[in-house]
């Protein structure tokens, strides 16, 4: 794509939520059971998007960054 719409965005961060969720329920109990039973674990680092989310949800993220020119009267329009 040459431009993404805000439905691809939405899009993005709907699926970068999912999988945070699914790391965060699934990879993560495994972790601990593996290592409970001493087998060797990859590094859950790999499959970990907190960055990603960071980028999203943040302090200055883009969700911040665009609910802050909806609150601004004119917003910031192109010119």
């Amino acid at each position: 794509f040459k431009v993404n719409t805000f439905d691809q965005l939405c899009i993005n961060y709907a699926n970068e939520a999912l999988q945070q969720n699914y790391v965060a329920d699934n990879f993560r109990a495994i972790k601990l059971e593996y290592e409970e039973e001493g087998i060797h674990v990859f590094d859950i680092s790999l499959v970990d998007n907190a960055d990603v989310m960071e980028l999203f949800e943040g302090r200055l993220g883009l969700l911040g960054q665009l609910n802050s020119e909806c609150i601004k009267k004119n917003g910031l329009r192109e010119r």
